[in-house]
């Protein structure tokens, strides 16, 4: 009905249905023609619903004019050319800068409108106000002309409604050029123009009568408020939101302003938020807030808001309040969606949750939807609180969930710092026994980092004996592979690590240095020599192939080649090795010790006794205090037995005891020392 109408008025009807041209005939259409100046004030309906319409729509000229000049002003002829005019009709100017506007002229539109704001401003200060004109062929030249034209053109329609002297339009015309200045603004992001717009509406209205306020056009100017105050939160502009919202809510109250329940709820909404997002004001929100949902319980939004308050008060340090508002919160909104991101946040913090938290997390309410964050903090916090087939969910919706294994290596690492060691344990048992079928891959693999990196091997040995390597191995990685070998070869099963190690090189395809060598040292601890040399052959290879780069690795396959040697009881080139080892630069303390305690072995097993003495007194210079120190000793008292040198021996067994009482060779010594002749050690060394 509205495009009809439209359609059927012509350009002189809507100047006469807005007073520009009253239908006069005769003589009296010419002296009003004359008296006018271009468009008389319109009659409050028109400017309450027909104006505010046509011109939110975009399809009605606004009024350029407000006011009237006396005759000999509003009829001054041009004497000159358009683009220097020293007199100008003003009525003739004005209807051509329209004209040339509703051709689609707007270039040669904006430059007759300039002449004439300059022609006014120079000649006719204060008699005239050209802000409806402005807006109007701002609003024609959107994306037509270039952007800063147009961004002038709202300017100067802001400057004339600014000058007091001028002509000001009614309150009702008012609101709608303000609202289209302020609309320009606001989507150009010139947050801080938009504001003062707005709230120059705000004041405006305070002069407004109460009982005619519903029939002001204040639709559009409150969305854009809203709107803008909303652009304002989100470029955190929260004092421009603050006062956007406090200006909505103080007009409302004066009721000056009406607006729909929904709307209202909104309003005072975001004004909560809004004061949240200032740091200096989170009591401040936290009240705001906790009114917004006493007053709208039931809004879709009020378990966000309860959740915002509960921050707001953490980051006011108000304690007592936040046990309350917490309290409220999982009273009134248990199963929101929000809740349980709100109690990961409190149980990260190191304040004990409140009653009200704890409650709901040990009860399990809707667990089957918690975020495995929430299933993490859960275990690690409660583990021990929650109902067996509860505690069993749980884990399986974690194992499940955990594509990457980072929450189950979270949950036993926070476990074991929580003093829920046993918890830990539980967690990691049932998920590398394999107890728990939905369990990923990478879940299983970091429960058995986590055993492995906490000594824990037992745990992955009892896994490891129940497995079948000839079943499939879906489910595992080949590091957990690795590390139930490992696991066995710790136990002493010398043949059975060999067994699994070669599973994982030949069957899992693992080739890095680490699992080769440990491969190639189980063969030679289970005495298969041949085995341990084709073990070993493709590791030599790798090590000529690097170079210098492999200086740190070298010294590893001189120890294992020694040890092979020396099970083959070529004694000499055992020894060649190891003094390689020993000298060696990039060979780490502990292992020249070790090499230079296996050069003791061989000539031990020699019968070299003195030789083998000579070596074990070289450990301690290499690494005082490691743990082949203590083994050299009590070696070096076994030969000084066999030469029959027992005073020395004792003094062998005596020191190893004094300085290393908790080695694993404290017992040998203490008995051999026992067994002498005569047993009081010398304090004397020789």
């Amino acid at each position: 009905m509205f495009a009809l109408y439209h359609q059927q008025l012509t350009e002189t009807h809507l100047q006469q249905s807005l007073g520009c041209l009253p239908p006069c005939k005769g003589s009296a259409v010419k002296q009003r023609h004359k008296d006018c100046c271009a468009i008389v004030k319109p009659t409050a309906r028109l400017a309450s619903y027909g104006l505010a319409l046509l011109l939110i729509s975009g399809l009605l000229p606004l009024p350029c004019q407000i006011g009237e000049l006396r005759a000999d002003e509003a009829t001054t002829e041009s004497a000159s050319t358009p683009d220097s005019p020293t007199k100008l009709n003003i009525r003739d100017a004005i209807s051509e800068v329209r004209r040339l506007r509703q051709q689609g002229d707007l270039s040669e539109s904006v430059e007759r409108l300039r002449q004439v704001d300059d022609y006014v401003t120079e000649h006719h200060p204060g008699q005239l106000q050209l802000a409806a004109d402005y807006v109007l062929l701002a609003r024609a030249a959107t994306s037509k002309l270039p952007q800063e034209t147009v961004d002038q053109l709202f300017a100067s329609a802001a400057y004339w409604l600014s000058q007091e002297e001028t002509p000001q339009p009614t309150l009702q015309q008012r609101i709608i050029l303000v609202t289209a200045i302020a609309t320009h603004q606001s989507t150009r992001g010139l947050l801080d123009e938009a504001k003062r717009s707005l709230l120059d509406i705000f004041d405006s209205l305070q002069s407004a009568d109460p009982s005619n306020a519903s029939e002001l056009p204040t639709e559009g100017f409150v969305n854009l408020t809203m709107q803008t105050a909303w652009q304002a939160m989100t470029s955190g502009n929260s004092n421009t939101a603050i006062e956007l919202y406090q200006s909505l809510l103080d007009t409302i109250d004066a009721e000056l302003l009406s607006l729909p329940a929904d709307q209202l709820a909104l309003v005072r909404l975001g004004f909560a938020w809004a004061t949240a997002l200032d740091p200096e004001q989170k009591q401040i929100a936290a009240d705001r807030l906790a009114e917004f949902t006493s007053l709208y319980p039931d809004h879709r939004d009020a378990a966000k808001a309860s959740g915002l308050r509960i921050r707001c008060l953490l980051a006011a340090n108000n304690a007592d309040e936040l046990v309350t508002a917490c309290e409220k919160h999982f009273h009134d909104f248990p199963d929101a969606p929000e809740t349980p991101s709100l109690v990961i946040e409190l149980a990260s913090l190191d304040t004990p949750l409140a009653p009200a938290i704890h409650d709901w997390l040990v009860s399990g309410k809707s667990a089957e939807q918690w975020p495995a964050a929430l299933i993490a903090t859960a275990l690690a916090k409660f583990g021990s609180e929650f109902a067996p087939a509860d505690f069993d969910q749980l884990v399986t919706q974690l194992t499940a969930k955990d594509r990457a294994g980072t929450w189950t290596a979270q949950v036993l690492e926070n476990c074991d710092a929580n003093d829920q060691s046993a918890i830990s344990e539980l967690i990691a048992a049932a998920v590398i026994g394999g107890r728990i079928a939905e369990a990923t891959e990478l879940s299983i693999e970091s429960a058995a980092r986590w055993a492995g990196r906490t000594s824990r091997w037992s745990m992955l040995l009892h896994a490891a004996e129940n497995i079948d390597l000839q079943d499939d191995f879906a489910g595992r990685t080949v590091h957990v592979d690795r590390l139930f070998a490992e696991a066995i070869y710790l136990s002493g099963q010398q043949s059975k690590a060999l067994a699994y190690w070669k599973h994982v090189v030949d069957t899992r395809g693992a080739d890095d240095f680490a699992t080769l060598l440990r491969c190639a040292e189980c063969a030679v601890l289970a005495d298969e020599t041949e085995e341990a040399d084709r073990r070993l052959e493709p590791i030599r290879q790798r090590i000529t192939e690097a170079g210098e780069h492999a200086a740190t690795e070298r010294p590893l396959v001189e120890l294992l080649e020694a040890d092979l040697a020396i099970r083959k009881l070529q004694f000499d080139k055992a020894r060649t090795r190891l003094e390689s080892v020993v000298r060696a630069p990039d060979s780490p303390p502990n292992l020249r010790a070790r090499a230079q305690w296996m050069i003791g072995e061989t000539h031990l097993l020699q019968e070299n006794f003195t030789e083998a003495i000579d070596a074990y007194r070289m450990v301690e210079g290499l690494d005082p205090g490691g743990p082949y120190h203590a083994a050299a000793l009590v070696q070096a008292g076994k030969a000084f037995e066999q030469l029959g040198r027992t005073r020395q021996a004792s003094v062998c067994y005596g020191t190893l005891l004094e300085r290393f009482a908790d080695s694993k060779y404290a017992s040998e010594a203490r008995h051999r020392l026992s067994s002498l002749p005569t047993h009081t050690p010398s304090r004397t060394r020789r």
